[in-house]
């Protein structure tokens, strides 16, 4: 039994989570508060699945990540991908108890008519009572941001999910990983993007205002670039500033950044290629050179003017995706892309 057999045998693991095994401590601290009580003690309890996970760290450390059509982080049930033109994105398969992804729990989902939403982009806001306005949040640079986003109150999530939820617990609306009050979005469709708020106070008794993106990016076809860039996130006239970061600074969240110097004319002509590009899915044996060479991807973040961010990979040949959807991405034409590319590498 090979490593691949061995990850198989506990259910897929979605590929973006294997990369970034090794992401920021915010990160890792995030997940680790949606593990339950009860798995901690029974991992505890259990030498040979402590075994088994450390099996699995050096199979993510040394193996090249499976192909995982459904990026959801749920079971892969051998859906083809390809389409005539684009590609269709199964919709995420709810896991049938620890039979299923056991990693489940791990990844912030909440079920909203009937439809699973999977966490996006993270942000953590800080209350300042003693130097502005009171109640009102602002992130840690002192700026007001993404509160005037929440629109209409939708629900609360219930927080309850887990490896050990049956598969009837996702058929309820709200049914979610992490608790909260649920919100759409302003200026996004409920269709594609809702968000849940928290509100919490951290060990130095300063307030704090977390909101987590929710994006359904399952049970969807992509044929173009537009039908995400666009129609989805918006991109278009909405971009504030650009930065980027090499793919190593990224994979250990390292927080280099550095600003693109690109001028609109550019940027215009390169999110065209990319709009009009149609979607594919990369992975392939051909393609695991390019997916495992820190020099041959990088990543930019774009700065939307409503406060929010939109991350991007970009993989030398010309493709482009959009990093919480996994391994789809457009394929631009390689002097357009190249155009960009090479102001971020020279």
């Amino acid at each position: 039994m090979n490593g691949l057999d061995i990850m198989d045998s506990i259910g897929n693991i979605d590929p973006k989570f294997i990369e970034s095994a090794e992401n920021s401590k915010i990160k890792k601290e995030r997940k680790t508060k949606r593990i339950s009580t009860k798995t901690w003690e029974l991992l505890a309890a259990s030498i040979c699945l402590v075994a088994l996970v450390g099996v699995i760290y050096i199979i993510s450390r040394n193996t090249p990540e499976p192909p995982t059509p459904n990026t959801s982080g749920f079971a892969n049930n051998d859906v083809d991908v390809s389409t005539a033109k684009g590609v269709y994105i199964p919709a995420a398969q709810m896991p049938a108890g620890l039979s299923g992804n056991a990693s489940a729990d791990m990844i912030g989902l909440v079920v909203y008519r009937g439809k699973i939403y999977t966490e996006s982009e993270f942000y953590d806001l800080v209350y300042r009572g003693n130097t502005y306005k009171e109640n009102e949040y602002y992130d840690l640079e002192g700026t007001l941001k993404l509160e005037p986003l929440l629109d209409e109150y939708l629900g609360k999530a219930t927080g309850k999910i887990d490896e050990w939820s049956d598969k009837k617990e996702y058929e309820t609306d709200f049914a979610s990983t992490l608790g909260g009050s649920v919100y759409s979005v302003d200026g996004y469709s409920t269709d594609f993007r809702i968000c849940i708020k928290n509100e919490y106070t951290d060990d130095d008794g300063t307030k704090h205002l977390s909101i987590t993106f929710m994006d359904r990016l399952n049970g969807i076809t992509l044929t173009t670039g537009k039908d995400l860039f666009e129609d989805r996130l918006q991109i278009s006239g909405n971009i504030e500033s650009i930065a980027w970061q090499s793919h190593n600074d990224w994979n250990y969240a390292i927080k280099n950044y550095h600003e693109l110097d690109m001028n609109s004319k550019q940027w215009t002509e390169f999110m065209n290629a990319v709009d009009a590009a149609e979607f594919e899915y990369l992975w392939s044996e051909n393609n695991l050179s390019s997916i495992y060479n820190n020099e041959k991807q990088l990543h930019l973040i774009l700065n939307m003017k409503d406060g929010t961010q939109v991350p991007l990979r970009l993989i030398a040949g010309g493709y482009v995706g959009y990093e919480p959807l996994g391994w789809y991405f457009v394929k631009v034409p390689e002097d357009t892309f190249n155009a960009l590319y090479s102001m971020c590498t020279e």
